[in-house]
């Protein structure tokens, strides 16, 4: 397996530029990375948010990742969701994106996310996480998503990985981290549960938690394909990564500004995250327009409410 150690700091949940066609929109893939790689620590590709992960064929998860490895170079870490409604289309996909890496001869660090709580319970997890961990040539980052396990069709006791599962689960060498979504208290015990591993990190994939309690690892953030460079600045001064760590009273105040900023961003997109920030992109000429559609097929009032939002800090 390759020795990569997972990265800290902002990591982009990027949306997924698919053409009329259903392929993927390569020149737009092309501006987006333009504008937030300078200001990320990794991407992550076909998330269930924003990328619309669930949504894309097996096909184009793998033309995107492929894609996106051509246009990253090894710059930032990449990560790709490859969670599947079965254990077997996870392996699948899985097996798809490792055949890519290998027929590119990709170097550059590379992560597999998967949700596994979509199609298997807590229940002997840490073995799945060892089986799929050996057969990968990439580390895996687990995605604790309770509100998305609700909504899948298995009758599960539990929505969230539990304590003691995570903590036996991150014995295995290469499960390298968590993005979470839930309760602080249930994030406070995993950040306990994984401590022996100073490899092992804890990302907030609550962008609205981080605002309000940041944890130390960093963050996966859908606003940073809008604001990249004020999610830099926010998650650098979150988990400590801003200098000197001395905090000036014109800084707070930028910071505090800045965060106003993000989480009215936030109250504006968090509903259809890929479609709303999509269609932002579209209009700021960074993704290729799409034909027409009729006007209440389209969520025009909040696209102008973000652009202009945008405009007025300098981001659009």
């Amino acid at each position: 397996m390759a020795d990569s150690r997972s990265p800290r700091g902002l990591i982009a949940d990027l949306v997924t530029p698919i053409g009329p066609s259903g392929a993927v929109d390569g020149p737009g893939l092309d501006r987006l990375l333009d504008r937030v790689l300078p200001h990320v620590r990794g991407v992550l590709l076909c998330g269930p948010d924003a990328g619309g992960g669930s949504d894309l064929a097996q096909s184009q998860r793998l033309e995107l990742v492929l894609s996106a490895m051509d246009r990253v170079a090894g710059r930032v870490p990449l990560m790709a969701w490859i969670t599947g409604k079965t254990p077997e289309e996870t392996r699948s996909m899985l097996e798809a994106l490792e055949g890519g890496l290998e027929g590119r001869g990709y170097e550059g660090p590379v992560f597999w996310v998967d949700t596994p709580l979509v199609y298997h319970s807590n229940r002997g997890l840490p073995r799945h996480c060892e089986e799929l961990a050996s057969s990968a040539s990439r580390p895996l980052i687990l995605f604790n998503d309770p509100e998305r396990v609700k909504q899948t069709a298995r009758p599960l006791k539990r929505a969230s990985i539990r304590t003691a599962v995570l903590k036996e689960a991150a014995h295995v060498e290469g499960v390298r981290g968590l993005i979470f979504r839930g309760a602080l208290d249930r994030s406070r015990n995993y950040h306990k549960a994984v401590r022996f591993r100073s490899d092992f990190r804890v990302y907030d994939g609550d962008e609205a938690q981080f605002l309000a309690h940041p944890s130390r690892h960093g963050v996966l953030s859908a606003g940073a394909n809008l604001a990249p460079s004020a999610w830099e600045r926010i998650t650098a001064s979150s988990i400590g990564e801003d200098g000197d760590g001395r905090t000036y009273p014109d800084q707070l105040k930028g910071i505090w500004n800045l965060g106003r900023y993000l989480e009215a961003l936030r109250d504006l997109y968090s509903g259809e995250p890929s479609r709303l920030i999509s269609l932002v992109l579209k209009r700021a000429g960074v993704l290729e327009p799409e034909a027409p559609a009729p006007p209440e097929d389209r969520p025009a009032d909040d696209v102008r409410r973000i652009l202009d939002l945008m405009k007025r800090h300098g981001d659009a």
